[in-house]
């Protein structure tokens, strides 16, 4: 069942897991929404009302797994919660770190992102972020915002398979913006190639035979 942001949830609920020392669960009422296709990985995306996002971790028969997205070698996050159906079932470990500002802005932005950059392969993945971001973002502060490099890299990721291996035909658009003044004028000089036997230098003299080259014997 999909369940959109519009269409978020209030849960108080606890799982039964005993917490942690120095752990307490929490049971302040939080909203949830998915976001399809907003992941770093182009999967869906948990946001809660505080600003704390989830991926999912596995799901079974019993529901859904989702797991901070907060990852680490040393201070990985173990807040998790739990979806049956409509129903969201909050851990009892709290978050170990402060909530990013804006995710769900930019859970927003990469679904939208990766959408068009499945619509135009060949277009590039900055130049779809850039104008994603820029009839998106706000003036306010937004500190879950990844690199644009890393988002380029998630959007060539998820058209990656769609992207044909060789052009399939001469239909392409022509890079228009270059400066008028940009091009000084064409380099012609003559190239040296240097070859290791007696015979591959015979090779490519026969081969090369009226080019503008020399050939030449490397001792």
């Amino acid at each position: 069942m999909d369940v959109s942001m519009e269409d978020s949830i209030r849960s108080m609920a606890i799982l039964e897991d005993p917490s942690p020392e120095g752990c307490q669960p929490t049971f302040e009422p939080q909203s949830f929404g998915v976001d399809q296709d907003a992941s770093k990985r182009v999967g869906d995306i948990l946001v809660n009302s505080r600003e704390y996002s989830y991926t999912n971790k596995y799901s079974g028969k019993s529901g859904i797994n989702w797991h901070c997205t907060k990852r680490g070698k040393v201070a990985s996050c173990k807040a998790h919660v739990k979806q049956c159906g409509a129903e969201f079932v909050i851990g009892p470990i709290n978050h170990n770190h402060e909530p990013k500002t804006g995710v769900s802005m930019v859970a927003k932005i990469s679904k939208e992102v990766n959408k068009r950059a499945m619509e135009d392969v060949f277009k590039s993945a900055s130049v779809i972020i850039i104008e994603v971001m820029l009839e998106n973002m706000d003036q306010g502060p937004c500190s879950a915002l990844p690199k644009v490099d890393y988002m380029a890299w998630t959007a060539n990721k998820s058209c990656q398979k769609s992207r044909p291996k060789y052009p399939n035909d001469f239909d392409f658009e022509i890079a228009e913006h270059i400066l008028d003044d940009f091009l000084l004028g064409d380099v012609m000089e003559r190239v040296i190639e240097i070859l290791p036997t007696e015979e591959q230098v015979k090779e490519s003299g026969a081969r090369l035979r009226g080019s503008n080259m020399v050939v030449g014997f490397l001792l």
